[in-house]
Order: C-alpha cells, then structure tokens, then sequence
C-alpha cells in the first residue's frame, strides 16, 4: 500500500486504514477523487479481527517482530521491512499526519500459532486450498476448534507449514475481551477513530446472527467507550443486498462507490469534532481557528 500524505490536496483528511478491502476499497475511491488522502505508513495486508489490529500496531512500530517463516500466514510481502528498535514513540510519529483511523473488525474468529494470530484467508489458501482438506480440517477447525490434522492429513507438506498446521487453533473471541481491544486500540492510536463492523445480512436480504450479535457489541462500546461506529448493513439493506454484494463477504464495485460516501461523512465528522474540541479547550483557540 502506498503512502500519499505528503501529497495530500489542501484540507482533506489524512486517513489511515486497517481492516480488509470492505474499508480500503472504498477510501482508495476518496483518494483518488481527492476527497481524503490516504497514509498507509509500513501497514501490509488486511485483517479481521481486534487481535490481529493489536498485533499490526506492534508490527508497523517495532515493538514486536513477526517472525520470517511465519510472514506468509500473517499476509506480509516479502518486499516488508521491520522497523527495528522503534516504538510507541514511533508509531505516533509513522502517522502524525493522520487525522482519522478507519479500523474494521469483521470478525471474532482468532486463528492463532503460539503468541501470532494468522490472516485467516491466507492460512487457509495456505493450507486448505484443496477441497478435502477444506471439509474435512478446515472447516471443522472454524466449526468447533478441534484440530484434526493428524486424523485426516497424511500428505507431505514442508516444515514450517506442518509445525503450523499442528498446532493452529482457533477459537471464539469473548465481548469482553473484544469491548478490551476496542480500549486498546483507541489509546494505541491517540487520534480519532472510525470503526466499522462486518454487514450483518446475507446477499438475499437475510440476518447473520453471529454477526448481529458482535454489532451489538460494538453498539455496547459505542456507548461506554464513547467511540465512533459505523454499521454498513443497513446501507446494504436500503440498497439491496442482492444488488450490494458480490457473494457474503464482498461488496460489488458501485455499492463501493455508496460506502465510500457514507465513510466520507463519518471522517469529515470526526475530524470536525476533533477540531472543534481543539479550539474549545485550547487556550490559544483564536490563533488555532485562525489557522485551521
């Protein structure tokens, strides 16, 4: 992903993404309309879930090295480089620029090898791309979180893939853990926030109970945290979610166009009250109105 902020038009927010292309899809689109400018600051791939945030914040700043033979399951290029000896203090600098975060958390499935969680659709490109090791490890896996591996798989595979692919786990994560995360991550980031939830209806218009139920969550966090969310199912429902979505993940390429509109309104929101808050607090308010 490229970084644009020391191009950015005059007055646009400087928005930073992580999440999946439901997110950066559509910020791309602001981008290249001008409407916001993007800052991708040493951030590789996409992730689904809290944990998986958490853990990218130590990656891009140093706090936390991914180790080598484990990058292919957490989505890291080879072209990826680590900052070495950085810190909190450098995660606040790689984005001083940004005005808004927009984090995505579609999920609270966490595959997880010892201290890493995994990127779930590239370990499971990884080690689940044929159909029989799909139905008969894969997905009993996502289903229940028993590993089966040795029961099901005698085929060869190399080292680091079999060391992996015995001890993967995967698991539920709980609300209060996920509601901990959201604190986390907001002090983590020390500006303002946009989260967005997974849509929670099917391509026929039908609700996705589990999904439904981690919304609730983040409509339980927006009020005890006071953090920003926006839900896009019901952008789906009043487009139609036959017409919205490509299949249960993904968004067609005009619905994009839709959500990139209403995240727009959500950053330019959050970016005025971040202002606002500013001037109304600050006892140089008239010098930093002036200039704004």
């Amino acid at each position: 992903m490229t970084t644009h902020a020391k191009d950015k038009p005059i007055d646009v927010p400087v928005v930073t993404v992580i999440g999946s292309c439901r997110v950066y899809d559509p910020c791309k689109m602001l981008q290249d309309l001008r409407f916001i400018c993007l800052n991708q600051q040493n951030i590789f791939g996409f992730v689904h879930n809290s944990r998986e945030v958490l853990q990218q914040l130590e990656f891009v700043s140093g706090a936390k090295k991914p180790p080598l033979r484990l990058r292919p399951f957490l989505n890291i290029g080879e072209d990826w480089v680590w900052p070495e000896g950085s810190t909190q203090a450098g995660l606040d600098e790689l984005f001083s620029k940004t005005d808004v975060f927009v984090v995505e958390i579609s999920s609270t499935r966490l595959i997880q090898f010892k201290a890493m969680f995994l990127q779930l659709n590239r370990t499971r490109e990884l080690l689940a791309a044929d159909e029989v090791t799909a139905e008969s490890w894969w997905a009993p896996l996502l289903r229940t979180g028993e590993n089966l591996w040795t029961e099901t798989q005698t085929g060869h595979l190399p080292p680091v893939y079999r060391e992996v692919v015995e001890g993967l786990t995967c698991r539920e994560q709980s609300a209060s853990a996920l509601l901990a995360d959201l604190a986390a991550i907001t002090a983590a980031l020390k500006k303002p926030v946009l989260f967005v939830t997974h849509f929670a209806a099917t391509a026929g218009g039908h609700p996705i109970q589990k999904r439904q139920a981690t919304n609730d969550v983040f409509r339980t966090a927006k009020e005890k945290l006071a953090i920003a969310v926006w839900d896009p199912t019901a952008a789906v429902l009043a487009e139609g979610a036959g017409r919205a979505l490509l299949d249960g993940a993904h968004y067609n390429q005009a619905f994009k166009l839709k959500v990139a509109a209403d995240l727009f309104s959500e950053i330019s929101a959050l970016r005025e009250q971040a202002r606002s808050s500013m001037v109304t607090t600050s006892p140089f308010a008239s010098e930093m109105a002036a200039s704004a």
